[in-house]
């Protein structure tokens, strides 16, 4: 759905356990996100870049490469270690194995057991790699989680401060819609994913499964978690949640699904909307904002203002704790040790 691009479309959690820790042994299988002009966008690989091209296309490359210097500190007895995950070890933080099989377990339920061996494969990782990257990442979490969110504090002073300071940015200029939904397509596809692995394969399914759903939510069912377990797009990762939306957003929307919408009272949800392309839209309200400045007294104003700066805090905080980490550390860096043994030049990249 169409909206302004706003500050807050930045924030978001990226799961650390689906971000490829090696390249993929194939390159062309690596992951190609294709954004077309009309804003809809296709999850492809770079195999299938060619079928993107047409004659005339202007191709701009970026030659910049990443720099393979990960820094790690050494024991005194001359061993390599990773700094933050030995401070977790040394504060018994190191995370259990029940904790690591509950994201593991949480990492392969939108898959079925052939598409989880086959992202297994394209990332190079094995189940006890994917298992040891797991264990890294919560334990790291839970020492940063002690070390530097448990000392963030924000006051009320530093929320009226704030507000006082920006006012500007909190005048709006139109109507707005907080609004969230859940789409269900006849084009099931492979590199989208709910928490139940449910995706419709034709028109009928389609009908049938919307049908269930608006069934399951007039009898009371939690919309974000109707949404999270059967939402054949992205947004199923967020519970359906798209944010506030401007008035002025739904005008590239369909014209029945702007009437609907903008029809709506909060708390309120369409009947499942046909959508041109196939399959259906079902879409609630869950807030509306009218246009102006909106007061400091508004609880979800200074709510919005107390998590920005909290995760400011948390930011800065987890930069000067790092340093601090290995300030403290036997540090050996070893990009300078191979530039100095390939007389000043650069290592080559590892294939």
């Amino acid at each position: 759905m169409p909206a302004a691009m706003r500050r807050t479309d930045f924030r978001f959690d990226l799961p650390k356990e689906l971000i490829a820790q090696r390249p993929t042994e194939q390159r062309s299988a690596s992951r190609l996100l294709a954004l077309a002009v009309d804003g809809t966008h296709q999850d492809l690989s770079f195999r299938d870049l060619p079928s993107l091209l047409n004659p005339g296309d202007l191709l701009v490359f970026n030659d910049t490469r990443v720099v393979p210097a990960r820094v790690h500190g050494t024991k005194d007895s001359g061993g390599k270690i990773e700094i933050l995950l030995e401070r977790a070890t040394k504060m018994n933080l190191v995370a259990s194995d029940a904790e690591v099989e509950d994201k593991f377990t949480e990492s392969k339920s939108p898959y079925t057991e052939e598409e989880f061996q086959k992202k297994l494969k394209e990332t190079g990782l094995t189940v006890d790699d994917l298992r040891s990257d797991i264990r890294r990442q919560l334990s790291i979490q839970k020492l940063l989680n002690r070390e530097v969110v448990a000392k963030i504090s924000i006051t009320d002073q530093d929320i009226q401060d704030f507000y006082s300071k920006n006012r500007a940015q909190f005048n709006v200029t139109e109507p707005e819609y907080h609004i969230a939904q859940i789409v269900i397509t006849p084009h099931p596809d492979a590199t989208v994913h709910n928490r139940k692995n449910d995706k419709a394969t034709n028109e009928a399914e389609a009908g049938r499964k919307a049908a269930m759903l608006i069934q399951k939510i007039n009898a009371g069912g939690d919309f974000a978690e109707l949404a999270a377990d059967y939402s054949e797009d992205s947004s199923a990762s967020t519970g359906g949640d798209l944010g506030f939306q401007p008035e002025s957003a739904f005008d590239k929307s369909d014209p029945v699904l702007k009437k609907a919408v903008l029809s709506l009272r909060p708390g309120q949800t369409t009947q499942p909307l046909h959508d041109p392309r196939g399959g259906y839209i079902i879409v609630k309200l869950i807030a509306k904002e009218a246009a102006g400045e909106r007061q400091f007294s508004d609880p979800q104003v200074q709510q919005a203002i107390r998590d920005a700066l909290r995760t400011r805090k948390e930011q800065l905080l987890r930069s000067a704790y790092l340093v601090e980490a290995r300030d403290e550390s036997h540090v050996t860096n070893y990009l300078a040790q191979q530039i100095l043994e390939f007389a000043g030049k650069l290592p080559a990249k590892t294939p």
